[in-house]
């Protein structure tokens, strides 16, 4: 897996994980730190699990050795599955972020419009 830039310390993601995905995590990652884990955990099905952005190369680390040392080849191909999943989703919040646009931000047009006029000189 290759290396990743360091980010900024104070970013967090937030990874919309199924209920099937977060079992594969609880019962098939051992590797997983234990902060990952309680997130997991604590955090209501529905909701995205947060994650610090400088946590996401051990996260995917993690992710990936446990995918490779599964007995399981069912197993094996879920974790690969998800791990695929997050890598995409961490590029494109990455490069949303670097563009200014954060991943999965929207603005209601009608505070869109508030905001414009507010910035507006007359």
């Amino acid at each position: 897996m290759p290396s990743r830039k360091r980010k900024d310390s104070d970013t967090t993601i937030g990874l919309k994980l199924t209920a099937a995905d977060r079992k594969l995590f609880l019962e098939h990652c051992p590797s997983l730190a234990e902060d990952f884990v309680k997130a997991i955990r604590e955090t209501p099905p529905r909701e995205p699990v947060t994650v610090p952005l400088d946590d996401t190369d051990d996260l995917l680390e993690s992710l990936a050795a446990d995918a490779a040392d599964s007995e399981d080849p069912r197993t094996a191909k879920n974790l690969d599955r998800l791990l695929d999943k997050i890598a995409d989703f961490i590029d494109k919040t990455e490069d949303a972020t670097a563009r200014g646009k954060p991943n999965g931000i929207q603005i209601p047009g009608w505070l869109a419009s508030l905001m414009i006029e507010g910035n507006r000189k007359d």
